[in-house]
């Protein structure tokens, strides 16, 4: 490939938002506070769209009312998800898994570690046990930097967007607390690992059409109620931010570094994610919207049909050995990536086209893909068939939250 390299991708500085630290370990951010006795937003209706039935304007650290219709997977047969035949559920939220109003607040003595499941630069997830109740949970701890302004950001709006969620295919917060330097974040510990786990250990040519439509009906809805109720862009939707569990759910994690957009005509400009799901606009530094979390959608999908990620990945020879900038060019330049149409049905073939427009204004709604016929296929298809055989084999998989990694470093400049 010898054009032209791509201009140099100019990043609009952020507007900095003040906060405060008290001597006793408290910060502050806005309605934002958080200490050693848990985490409290004052209005969660003022930064995460409308106001859910029930929701109050001040809450106790750690403890919030819950919605007044709930659902959960203990409630339902094995692998049934959040969707049916007639395409993916929309609004349907899952039960709180933290304290109620009528129990006492979740602290840090409550837990008991078992293992250290993931780690990285950022901090560390650890699998405990819940002492009051015996239930596995995870607590992801990220070392906090308030100085930073990145990873305050980050740190801020993970917790921001996981205390406002209540959807079976959001991972579940129960409870934050900040002590000793450390963000502790209190989640569902998801058993079967992540989507990108899954696949690796597959090492075939990709899932079963009925299980990508299962994961799909699910991820659609998930993302529906994150656009259209708590109105965020995710930004890094992407196999190893997508976790399972045994009973066949999705649940789409690692919120730190979700754009929230006060209105559905704003648009985000910034340097977040990973590169290779990013949506050609993003890549080229233009703005963009909630249809940029669909192209990584598609991407995603499409990875689940073919069994590899449709990009060469820089450094790698898959045919053709592509570095940074050739990889953001050939994303930019080149056609979408598709399916083979002798290979898989029209309704996914279209599915995953519809995701993978190179023009954001022609690519499909979240609203508009929960009603595509390929959500209808396969109603009563299950992850579990597949999910057992690999479970079986690795043992005891040590999966869960992720711990969301810093930023990825800026692109190198051109020369």
């Amino acid at each position: 490939m010898n054009r032209k390299r791509p201009e140099p991708i100019a990043v609009p500085e952020e507007k900095k938002t003040s906060y405060v630290l008290t001597n006793n370990g408290t910060f502050v951010e806005g309605d934002l506070t958080i200490s050693r006795e848990g985490l409290q937003i004052n209005s969660p209706a003022s930064t995460l769209g409308a106001a859910r039935p029930g929701s109050a304007n001040s809450l106790q650290p750690n403890k919030r009312p819950l919605p007044q219709e709930e659902d959960s997977a203990s409630s339902r047969g094995p692998g049934e998800a959040s969707t049916s035949g007639n395409g993916a559920a929309l609004t349907s939220p899952h039960t709180r898994c933290g304290a109620s109003a009528s129990s006492e607040p979740l602290t840090l003595d409550d837990f008991e570690e078992i293992c250290v499941i993931g780690q990285g630069s950022s901090g560390v997830a650890k699998k405990v046990r819940n002492k009051r109740d015996g239930r596995l949970m995870v607590l992801k701890v990220i070392q906090f930097d308030v100085s930073s302004d990145v990873i305050r950001k980050q740190v801020t709006t993970e917790l921001r967007t996981l205390y406002g969620a209540a959807h079976r295919n959001v991972v579940k917060y129960s409870a934050a607390w900040f002590d000793n330097g450390a963000i502790t974040i209190a989640m569902e510990y998801c058993d079967a690992g992540s989507l990108a786990d899954l696949l690796k250990r597959l090492a075939g040519p990709g899932l079963p059409e009925p299980v990508i439509a299962h994961i799909a009906r699910q991820l659609v809805a998930g993302l529906h109620y994150l656009h259209k109720e708590l109105k965020v862009v995710h930004r890094d939707i992407k196999p190893s931010n997508l976790l399972l569990n045994g009973k066949g759910e999705v649940k789409i994690s690692d919120f730190g570094v979700s754009g929230q957009l006060a209105s559905s005509v704003s648009n985000c400009l910034s340097w977040v994610g990973t590169v290779t799901y990013m949506s050609p606009e993003r890549i080229k530094g233009d703005s963009y919207s909630f249809d940029s979390d669909l192209w990584s959608l598609g991407l995603t999908l499409l990875e689940c049909a073919l069994g590899r990620f449709p990009y060469p990945p820089p450094g790698e020879s898959t045919g053709v050995n592509l570095g940074f900038w050739e990889l953001l060019e050939y994303i930019v330049i080149e056609p979408a990536p598709t399916l083979p149409a002798d290979q898989f049905s029209p309704e996914l073939v279209d599915f995953v086209a519809q995701c993978l427009q190179k023009d954001a204004k022609a690519r499909a709604s979240v609203t508009t893909l929960a009603q595509h016929p390929f959500l209808k296929l396969h109603p009563d298809a299950s992850l579990q068939d597949v999910l057992e055989p690999v479970m079986v084999a690795a043992g005891t998989v040590a999966a869960a939250a992720a711990v969301a990694p810093l930023p990825p470093p800026p692109p190198p400049q051109a020369k």
